[in-house]
């Protein structure tokens, strides 16, 4: 049923991408210009290369987190991918292309909308025709002038101001609002299935106390119901923040926090050569995987010193209670 449903999500996806694209193409309208769109022109792409962060968050890293937290649902994909015929082939073969095509997908959409839309705009038609001699924007070679409201800090459309530049974009604004639904709640869905299987296996092992009441498997399958509310309310927790500009730099430490652990985890398998690691991967290496889990690290603490600090403290509290409680025996 997940995966009938990620069918779903995929094509909504898909048409949004081609319904953006589309709209791209037709010439402009005043109405749109007003807004910051002129259709594709090497000014404003040349213009929009060049940075300009804005605001206490505007920084590098500051926007990768929130990059980085759009494509994290490749790996809730891999969790998925045990029941292949060829799971050692299928996993990293699988992994690779999709953080090809996401990438790909991702630079095409700042590529096309930054060589369409400038960054600031008033909205107003009455700045058509208006010019005072100052502005050397790309606009003012197609009639317009949008320096009063960037002088007061007043625009309230292109790229920096609009969170809705793409459906402005579109040539119909529902498949775009649609295809954005779509990739949230495709992520959203395959991690709300997937992380609380993995949790449940980790409480039936009883390592720590407290969490075995998580590990109850309920109908045929043996479902975490429990884990799914857990799961549930944490998400609920986040969504009520109503930031994301507060949440996704915590979330991308979460997930760099996983990956460097895997990382980390696959070197030491390798340094200790243990009989049932045989990784069939061609260009496997397990200083690479080191250098991975060494990189993620340093992310995090790039990324919000203090999440990164209260995660390695409690990995190591959580890894000493171990030690302590000797599993192996």
């Amino acid at each position: 049923m997940v995966l009938q449903a990620q069918m779903i999500f995929f094509f909504l996806t898909l048409l949004s991408f081609i319904n953006y694209r589309l709209g791209t193409l037709p010439p402009t309208h005043p109405s749109r210009q007003a807004t910051g769109f002129f259709g594709y022109h090497g000014s404003v792409f040349l213009e929009n290369m060049v940075p300009q962060r804005r605001g206490p968050g505007g920084s590098f890293f500051g926007m990768f987190s929130i990059f980085f937290s759009s494509a994290t649902g490749i790996l809730p994909g891999t969790n998925i991918s045990g029941d292949r015929k060829d799971p050692a082939t299928a996993i990293p073969k699988g992994t690779l292309l999709a953080i090809m095509w996401t990438t790909l997908s991702y630079l095409g959409i700042y590529a096309t909308i930054g060589s369409c839309m400038i960054r600031d705009a008033s909205g107003n038609r009455t700045d058509m025709g208006v010019w005072n001699g100052s502005c050397l924007r790309p606009e003012r070679q197609y009639g317009w002038d949008f320096s009063s409201c960037r002088e007061e800090g007043s625009c309230l459309h292109g790229l920096s101001n609009h969170y809705q530049a793409m459906s402005m974009v579109s040539a119909f604004r529902p498949p775009t609002s649609a295809g954005v639904f779509s990739a949230t709640l495709s992520s959203a869905l395959f991690c709300f299935v997937s992380a609380p299987k993995v949790f449940q296996g980790l409480c039936q092992d009883k390592l720590y106390p407290v969490i075995g009441f998580f590990g109850k498997g309920y109908v045929k399958n043996h479902e975490p119901l429990r884990g799914y509310l857990f799961t549930f309310l944490i998400a609920v927790g986040f969504i009520l923040t109503a930031d994301l500009n507060t949440t996704a730099p915590i979330i991308s430490n979460f997930f760099l926090c996983s990956y460097a652990l895997v990382n980390f985890g696959c070197f030491c398998a390798s340094l200790s050569q243990l009989p049932g690691w045989h990784p069939s991967f061609h260009w496997y290496s397990p200083w690479l995987s080191l250098l991975g889990s060494l990189l993620c690290l340093l992310i995090m603490f790039l990324l919000t010193w203090w999440a990164a600090l209260i995660a390695v403290l409690l990995i190591l509290l959580l890894l000493l209670y171990t030690f302590h409680r000797k599993p192996g025996d």
